[in-house]
């Protein structure tokens, strides 16, 4: 039987960043400083939770942009997820960029599709943050008011900061893989079982290999925010593990307040989050009773 397969599209004008977002997500950190500009149509190739993930990197300058609009529409169709770049540095291209998106959204619901749309606000570098604060405010009521009848969502991103990058994309695909829901109600069931037996935890998060959240449960926003802080730092450091071998096992503590195991089965790095933890028993229980069902999910085919 073949496996489903899904199309992202990563689109944008010319120089807003298309291709150092998924340099960044394919830990090609190398070629961020000798980027030329995207000829055509770049293809790669990812598995996700056991499914193909095809990114459609569309170059952005004029004559590129001019065929996608006319000649080679269907480029934008079959696609599950579209994630539009705008350069929020470069305000002098807002009109333009926003002028190509509607054009975009033209094409495909006049095809009749509904893809989820991702608009990232790029190249917001932690330095110039507070300087364009009201930048991306302005972007997301332009933008916002052209997105009318659409699922979007906003992401500022920057690969100074491969948290937003690997949130934006990790959302994106969670609106369409199958498997998520099936992983949430594990990861819930196992986060009642685990509080019925005395432990506190408050949160748990799914990595694979690709570094992108499979799926992420957390008892609050405050849970959720300092494990999302704490997230690249323990995938580095991880990555610098496996660099000198292999990695299995990690324990971290953050001002007495936060607490990670994180562990490797597989392919799937499990990261369990909470206080003041008995690390034997909360593995114990995840180990005995949903490791297995959450190998069964990500290895089966729905």
């Amino acid at each position: 039987m073949q496996s489903q397969q899904f199309k992202v599209i990563f689109t944008g004008l010319s120089n807003a960043g298309k291709t150092s977002i998924l340099n960044v997500l394919n830990k090609q950190f190398h070629k961020l400083a000798n980027l030329v500009p995207t000829k055509g149509v770049e293809r790669s190739l990812s598995t996700i939770l056991g499914f193909s993930v095809h990114s459609w990197d569309l170059g952005g300058q004029q004559t590129y942009l001019n065929e996608y609009l006319t000649t080679k529409q269907d480029t934008f169709l079959q696609a599950n997820l579209v994630i539009f770049v705008v350069d929020i540095q470069d305000w002098n291209t807002y009109t333009e960029a926003l002028d190509y998106y509607q054009k975009v959204l033209g094409i495909i619901g006049d095809a009749g599709e509904q893809p989820y749309i991702i608009i990232c606000l790029h190249k917001m570098d932690p330095e110039i943050y507070n300087d364009y604060k009201q930048n991306a405010a302005d972007l997301m009521e332009m933008f916002g008011d052209a997105s009318q009848g659409w699922d979007y969502k906003f992401f500022i991103t920057s690969i100074y900061n491969r948290r937003s990058i690997i949130e934006a994309f990790s959302f994106g695909i969670a609106q369409f893989l199958p498997k998520k829901k099936s992983l949430e109600i594990v990861l819930k069931n196992y986060i009642a079982d685990i509080k019925d037996a005395g432990e506190k935890v408050t949160g748990i998060m799914l990595w694979d290999e690709n570094s992108l959240f499979l799926c992420n449960i957390f008892d609050d926003k405050k849970t959720e925010k300092a494990s999302l802080n704490a997230c690249i730092g323990i995938l580095e450091t991880i990555e610098s593990f496996e660099k000198e071998g292999t990695f299995s096992s990690l324990f971290l503590e953050i001002n007495k307040e936060y607490q990670f195991l994180v562990r490797k089965v597989g392919k799937v790095y499990t990261t369990i989050v909470g206080q003041q933890l008995d690390l034997k028993n909360v593995w114990k229980l995840y180990d005995n009773n949903y490791l297995t069902d959450i190998e069964e999910i990500i290895e089966g085919s729905e």
